[in-house]
């Protein structure tokens, strides 16, 4: 019996694993309905999950099946090597798939080395995966309703009920006789289950997850961000699905999981799959060892640039300052200077624009006579001002005198 499928164009991998192991597990009329095919329940009776599944040392043989048997209670079993036998039903669905429909129908690779002269199969090419995928959806009802398994073996009781050695046959009438092994659970746990598994750092700029930061409604109503900015940072278990980074699920000791959703600095990595970010990280790790010779070699240019400017400004100083003059009386009028200087490098560095555009002229300042006549106006302006500031303070003196 084919319990459930996947059509899709991921080579052999955990998410193909996953994805039809969560198919096995579902609700087939409502799978079916997506792509347009009506089936009663009795047509695909199989929505439950299996006591044990036989795998032949693939991706069931790995880490991620772990969790499997820890929040499924699913036993997995691993053939042995070269021992195809072991899982004959199995290897021979490819087989019987091939012939049944797969190789009738147009672009189909029949050969994988092509000889001279062969059509180029990639050019007969016209089914889409919707519509491949409707065709190995009827392919597997005809085949659990009428393949005739000519090798099965029936025991006594089997006889005695004359039942056919049809798959959808022997199914229903072991689930009547030989019931008590299948378990349903909800579909969210059982996508939970075959979500990958990783861990995440709480630090104060987010949950920390391959190279990208995360937020959650119980991160921020239990200021997670400040404790960790305050104390430690810490570790928390997260479920992910490898094809949507922009959401990961931290998983709680107790039971339950905590969506996170990207926060927003990281939103230029929506809509990519987890092995392009582990991608883009590990080579700007690679690219950033690479430039570290680099990076050293600038930095040691640009300390012995700082180190020439101090050693001049360092001459320049020891000839200025003579060596009679005490610490005192070097900074006794430091603050007179500093504004003499100020004013000086305000008159330096002032703006004068041309009256007619384009016409050069230099900025910061013109002729020797030009800055002397600028700066007799400047200082006549000033006079006259304080001058009449003083005028104002006496008129105010006579008119209020103090007691």
């Amino acid at each position: 019996m084919i319990t459930g499928l996947y059509v899709g164009l991921e080579g052999p991998s955990w998410l193909g694993t996953m994805m039809a192991l969560a198919n096995a597990a579902s609700d087939k009329k409502a799978f079916c309905s997506k792509y347009g095919i009506s089936i009663s329940d009795e047509d695909w009776p199989c929505k439950n999950l299996p006591m044990e599944i036989l795998a032949d040392r693939g991706e069931l043989l790995s880490r991620h099946a772990d969790e499997l048997t820890d929040s499924l209670n699913i036993t997995v079993a691993n053939a042995p090597p070269f021992r195809a036998d072991w899982k004959g039903i199995v290897e021979q669905q490819f087989r019987i798939a091939n012939e049944r429909v797969i190789h009738w129908v147009p672009g189909a690779v029949r050969r994988v080395a092509r000889e001279r002269g062969d059509l180029d199969y990639r050019l007969d090419a016209k089914l889409d995966l919707n519509a491949f995928t409707e065709i190995m959806i009827y392919n597997t009802l005809s085949y659990n309703k009428m393949h005739w398994m000519e090798w099965y073996r029936h025991d006594e009781f089997q006889i005695q009920s004359a039942v056919d050695p049809f798959p959808r046959t022997l199914w229903n009438w072991g689930i009547e006789h030989r019931s008590g092994f299948l378990r349903t659970r909800p579909q969210e746990a059982v996508l939970l289950a075959l979500m990958p598994r990783g861990e995440a750092s709480v630090t104060h700029l987010g949950i920390k997850w391959q190279g990208l930061y995360y937020t959650s409604e119980i991160a921020i109503r239990e200021q997670w961000f400040i404790r960790a900015r305050a104390t430690r940072t810490w570790k928390v278990s997260v479920a992910y699905d490898p094809r949507n980074i922009e959401m990961i699920y931290i998983v709680q000791p107790k039971g339950g999981i905590e969506a996170c959703h990207l926060l927003e600095k990281n939103q230029d990595f929506a809509g990519y799959m987890v092995e392009e970010v582990q991608d883009y990280v590990a080579d700007r790790k690679l690219r950033k060892a690479e430039i570290k010779t680099d990076i050293l070699q600038e930095r040691a240019e640009f300390m012995a640039q700082v180190d020439a400017v101090v050693t001049a400004q360092e001459k320049l100083t020891e000839g200025a300052v003579s060596t009679d003059q005490s610490n005192h009386k070097r900074v006794k009028d430091i603050r007179q200077n500093r504004r003499e200087e100020r004013e000086r490098v305000r008159k330096a560095e002032a703006w004068e624009l041309a009256e007619h555009p384009g016409t050069p002229r230099k900025i910061g300042g013109g002729s020797q006579s030009n800055a002397s006549a600028s700066s007799s106006t400047v200082e006549s302006r000033k006079r006259g001002f304080l001058n009449i500031l003083k005028q104002t303070r006496k008129s105010d003196e006579h008119d209020n005198p103090t007691s």
